[in-house]
């Protein structure tokens, strides 16, 4: 694992499918908590709220910091500017991705990734060729590459986190992480409509939605990760 590394947890209070989702209640608990609690048990330095630095978004600021998370406020609408500006800030030589509306996130998974990781360029990433459920996002990146690929950023990928890293793949060398047992990618785990957010708190009635893995609550195989190294160059 990369030495000083974070878990960015990435949220906002205006979607337009559900506004303030990140207080929505599942289970008793407030999804941000959630988010936080399950990423409490990555091998990271701190876990961080990034969201923006607009007014709608000071009433999720102010409970995040009651609760005693780390908070940081950049970029509104330009993502991997907010996360160049975070790795900054805290001087940061690694990040994991996290969406807060994802809150199955797999510690066991990650904590895979991050131990792949190691002081140079680095992407440990299960996206590359997907085969977990769709909310189960393993994405552990450097900070060298991802302000090395910062420039190259298009236009229509400045509102993502990494979707450049992916056009871009051939680039760097990577790991991708993948399911040997099944493809479960067809799975939904995260939270973006009504419909989403019930079926969320169904899962949540089957178990402890904080402790428990997202397989135990959804009554699916357990994944077993296989990892693949990528050369730069290499594009399946």
């Amino acid at each position: 694992m990369i030495q000083g590394t974070a878990g960015f947890i990435y949220a906002r209070s205006d979607s337009s499918r559900l506004p303030g989702k990140p207080m929505y209640e599942i289970g008793n608990r407030r999804l941000i908590d959630i988010v936080f609690a399950r990423a409490g048990r990555i091998n990271v330095a701190d876990n961080i709220l990034l969201t923006t630095d607009r007014p709608v978004d000071d009433g999720l600021v102010d409970y995040c910091k009651a609760q005693g998370y780390t908070v940081f406020r950049g970029d509104a609408f330009n993502l991997v500017r907010r996360t160049l500006q975070a790795l900054e800030t805290f001087h940061l030589e690694g990040f994991v991705r996290i969406n807060a509306d994802c809150p199955l996130l797999e510690p066991s998974l990650i904590n895979i990734g991050l131990a792949q990781m190691s002081q140079s360029d680095a992407c440990v990433s299960n996206l590359f060729h997907r085969s977990y459920p769709y909310g189960i996002a393993v994405e552990c990146v450097s900070a060298a590459l991802f302000q090395k690929l910062a420039s190259s950023v298009a236009e229509a990928e400045k509102e993502h986190v990494t979707s450049h890293l992916y056009r871009l793949r051939e680039q760097f060398n990577r790991i991708s992480m993948e399911n040997s047992a099944e493809n479960q990618s067809d799975v939904r785990l995260t939270i973006d409509t009504p419909e989403d957010y019930s079926q969320m708190c169904r899962l949540a009635a089957q178990g402890d939605i904080v402790s428990d893995p997202y397989w135990k609550l959804c009554g699916i195989g357990q994944p077993q990760t296989c990892l693949i190294q990528e050369t730069a160059g290499y594009d399946e």
